[in-house]
């Protein structure tokens, strides 16, 4: 019984992608009328914790979607205080940043003047070479890329196709490189047909 119900989840190169005319919206899921649904398949993935754990603070990006914005000397008081809370181990190994206005450049600066090794400075933003231009200008080390990979985003909002997609992610991902950016990629609603955008990405950051 414990076989059928739990499998590992081994790393797997050979997904293929499916570019579709029309977007999957899994309405079986996500009815307009209805209250979304929890899918249960009895089956269980074996989770793989990493050796050294270490923690991402999104508080100045995410953090300020369900609130006033932070002025800039809030976030360096928060700034000091994640420093404080676990930035002397690394633990809090990373902070990450917009960098749209005026204020949120002015609150990076304020916290790189800290000189903290920890929380690193990192930077958030849309895959596009006007927001990479922003990394590079600010001179930040790594940054973050919001990838949508729902049908939702890429049909309905961005008017492209998964293809479309794919490539034009892949463009701002290899000019990061070119930049000596780090970039990071971030997915928003993943599901099964989408594991070959996320797997190209994935090898195009990580080729090791």
């Amino acid at each position: 019984m414990k076989s059928k119900l739990i499998h590992s989840n081994p790393v797997k190169r050979d997904y293929q992608l499916h570019n579709e005319k029309e977007p999957n919206l899994f309405r079986e899921i996500f009815p307009y009328r209805k209250v979304s649904r929890t899918y249960f398949d009895d089956s269980f993935v074996i989770p793989r914790p990493p050796e050294d754990f270490f923690i991402t603070d999104t508080t100045f990006r995410d953090g300020q979607q369900a609130r006033p914005p932070y002025a800039p000397d809030q976030i360096l008081k928060i700034y000091d205080l994640l420093h404080k809370l676990g930035g002397y181990s690394g633990l809090i190994r990373q902070c990450e940043f917009f960098l749209y206005s005026e204020k949120d450049r002015k609150a990076v600066e304020l916290c790189r003047e800290r000189g903290y090794r920890y929380p690193e400075i990192t930077a958030w933003i849309r895959a596009k070479e006007e927001d990479l231009k922003l990394v590079k200008q600010m001179k930040i080390r790594e940054t973050g890329m919001l990838t949508s990979v729902s049908d939702y985003h890429i049909y309905l909002k961005l008017k492209k196709d998964r293809k479309q997609a794919l490539e034009d992610y892949l463009k701002i991902v290899e000019k990061a490189l070119e930049l000596n950016i780090v970039p990071k990629s971030g997915s928003v609603i993943l599901w099964v047909w989408e594991y070959p955008i996320r797997e190209q990405l994935y090898l195009e950051l990580y080729p090791n």
